[in-house]
């Protein structure tokens, strides 16, 4: 059985969380975020976030890969997370352009802190 591979997009507060939470479930992750250096920034601090908190002595080696573009973290991956900046736009964007580039099959699925879901 393969591990599942969770896309994030978006890498601030909310995504960082979100990729921490599922590479402490065994996870494999996509990360993508507009400014690069943030995706590197979170791909390289998780190793050593796993260490602190013993989820290596599980067994839980993840795989970690980051990405220039929504289509390519997408391709592939089982669900899709968007958790991109609180504005509808960059939201509908991300997740139009997701929806388009994900392999049949993959869920995508979206997060808001602030944004009313009716």
């Amino acid at each position: 059985m393969s591990r599942m591979v969770l896309a994030v997009l978006g890498c601030g507060t909310m995504g960082a969380g979100i990729a921490r939470a599922a590479a402490a479930s065994g996870i494999s992750l996509a990360l993508y975020d507009i400014d690069l250096q943030r995706a590197e920034m979170l791909a390289g601090s998780i190793p050593a976030w796993l260490d602190r908190r013993d989820h290596r002595a599980a067994g839980h080696a993840i795989a970690l890969s980051v990405h220039t573009t929504i289509r390519s973290a997408v391709r592939g991956v089982d669900v899709v997370l968007e958790a991109v900046p609180e504005r509808h736009e960059i939201k509908a964007d991300a997740l139009r352009e997701a929806s388009a580039h994900a392999s049949e099959g993959s869920l995508l699925a979206t997060n808001t802190s602030t944004i009313s879901i009716a």
